[in-house]
């Protein structure tokens, strides 16, 4: 089976934050030939077809609660609720997994208490979070410690070892390239994780703190444009 782990359908959701400008920027910088004619169309017939073709059996489609913020250029707000989500994998069942986007800030809501929520409440089977945006820190900032706890405690959850399986995005781990991992992440071998946690990102830079993440913590998963 193949699976998409970061698949935006071309919902008027997803269409808002992911405008023509961004998604066509986007696209120059990692040299796709075009844009994809589902999402130009806002059609999701077009983009089974799209998925059918690639040979992706399955997507996952992340939720995302980021606040607006300032990172040597301006990000607009992020905001793709999480009943949307839950809503696209009551429709498309056998074709979508869903993960709630929950705000590390605590801005837009209580992020432990949005976690169960999303997980025991809406059906979703992950979170998704933007240290490096929300915080404008690092997978290992311990602010993010009651996420962590609330994904691993069964006492958690209402339904036994079915816990949430932690999505992780940050582009910049640290400002050097170079910098090791167990440098960049302090405590990453002794933290408690959640059981899978898959780190993602697009900054070429960081491959190799990426790969040395992997070695240090082996229920870790990437996810990179390459």
């Amino acid at each position: 089976m193949v699976i998409d782990f970061r698949c935006r359908p071309p919902t008027d959701y997803f269409l808002q934050y992911f405008d023509a400008a961004r998604v066509g920027w986007m696209a120059a910088r990692l040299g796709a030939p075009q844009l994809s004619p589902s999402f130009l169309k806002g059609s999701m017939e077009l983009f089974w077809e799209e998925m059918d073709e690639a040979g992706i059996d399955t997507g996952v489609v992340l939720g995302r609660n980021s606040p607006a913020v300032f990172m040597g250029k301006p990000f607009k707000e992020a905001f793709i609720p999480n009943e949307h989500i839950a809503e696209l994998v009551a429709k498309y069942p056998k074709r979508l997994i869903g993960f709630g986007g929950i705000d590390a800030s605590n801005q837009r809501h209580n992020a432990v208490e949005e976690t169960v929520r999303c997980v025991e409440k809406l059906g979703l089977k992950g979170i998704f979070v933007e240290p490096g945006r929300q915080l404008l820190s690092h997978p290992a900032d311990e602010r993010l410690n009651p996420l962590y706890e609330a994904c691993i405690s069964p006492e958690r959850s209402s339904r036994g070892d079915e816990r949430p399986l932690c999505r992780r995005r940050h582009r910049r781990l640290s400002s050097d390239p170079d910098r090791p991992a167990r440098d960049a992440l302090p405590g990453l071998e002794d933290r408690a994780w959640p059981r899978r946690l898959a780190l993602g990102g697009s900054d070429a830079g960081r491959r190799l703190q990426a790969c040395q993440c992997l070695h240090l913590a082996g229920h870790l998963f990437l996810r990179a444009r390459w």
